[in-house]
């Protein structure tokens, strides 16, 4: 085991012994995830494997290669965490070699840097208080498209490497890039706590209009009407989970689609809750709720989870196809 500085006498809350390099099996595995229209793709286990942990990444045809190691002892008289963290971009990653007068790469890109920094600040906080060990992160750029941007990629799968091997590493991050829609942020908003609208903003410090969407129109959502966490971006357009609240505090979990190109418009409602109590369950303090905060699509499954009244907390599922065809006819560009 790799003994923590504050817990070296009993040598066993983190890392491995020099003379045990490695405990955790480099099994082969795959596993892939929706992040809107692009596929993710993680797959560790089969290059790197001298590495603490070694993880590829892909998306589109864009694949970076992420490795972490850590050294088993730590330098005498060290003092800070020397963690270095270095991403490469190799011409050799859209097809091209260096000829001509430059024969070899050249310095680190502007590119490079920001890139490595950009990955660098989210994972140092989350290393153990104390922990001197000598790591290394190392991001290759396999292969570029040109549509996808490997920084993300470079961030995530850094996580990822470092959660496979044995080095101390608090809780796995996820990075995202900020979209924006004709040049501005869009946000869901529930400003007057009744209807859904939405926000517009060049600045997400200010939010300068507000436009109500959807208000409360059907039996199970008259009293108000909400969205469960962010919206997720389909071919068809924008899905919401919307929650509602009916009369006698009822409350069910519906879902709308909103234009990819103007959120304000919605192109097609689901006619019934997509989720609502029965008799049994609505009991406890608060009866009748049953609520979520956010869903997951994968590979055309919709995962929702939710809580139901103060009792349990669960999860359902639904074909994301079945849900749109369930909702109805979209609405035309005239309509």
């Amino acid at each position: 085991m790799r003994a923590h500085p504050v817990f070296a006498a009993t040598n066993a809350v983190f890392g491995r012994h020099p003379t045990q390099h490695n405990p955790i099996p480099m099994s082969h595995v795959t596993t892939k995830a929706n992040v809107g229209h692009n596929p993710i793709s993680y797959e560790t286990g089969k290059i790197a494997k001298l590495a603490d942990g070694a993880v590829v990444v892909s998306s589109g045809e864009t694949i970076v290669l992420v490795s972490a190691v850590s050294a088993t002892t730590v330098k005498e008289g060290q003092d800070f965490f020397p963690l270095t963290v270095d991403y490469k971009e190799k011409a050799a990653a859209v097809g091209k070699f260096p000829g001509g007068y430059f024969k070899r790469e050249g310095r680190p890109s502007e590119k490079e840097i920001l890139t490595a920094r950009m990955t660098d600040r989210p994972l140092r906080p989350l290393f153990p208080k104390g922990y001197l060990y000598d790591t290394q992160i190392i991001s290759i750029l396999l292969s570029a498209d040109g549509q996808i941007d490997p920084d993300i990629l470079s961030i995530n799968g850094a996580s990822a490497a470092l959660c496979v091997s044995d080095i101390p590493f608090a809780k796995p991050l996820g990075a995202v890039r900020v979209g924006r829609i004709n040049g501005q942020f869009v946000a869901l908003s529930r400003h007057d706590r009744e209807s859904n609208a939405i926000a517009f903003s060049h600045n997400l410090h200010q939010w300068e209009s507000v436009e109500r969407v959807q208000l409360p129109s059907k039996s199970w959502e008259l009293i108000q009407i909400g969205n469960c966490g962010s919206p997720l971006e389909l071919d068809q357009g924008w899905l919401v989970i919307t929650h509602g609240t009916g009369p006698m505090r009822s409350y069910g979990l519906g879902a709308m689609l909103l234009d990819l190109d103007d959120p304000r418009r919605i192109l097609t409602e689901l006619p019934r809750p997509l989720l609502f109590p029965n008799e049994s369950e609505r009991d406890g303090y608060v009866p009748n709720v049953v609520y979520s905060c956010g869903s997951l699509l994968r590979d055309r499954t919709l995962y929702v989870p939710y809580g139901m009244a103060d009792q349990a907390i669960s999860y359902f599922t639904v074909n994301i196809d079945e849900l749109i065809a369930a909702m109805g006819p979209l609405a035309t560009s005239e309509s």
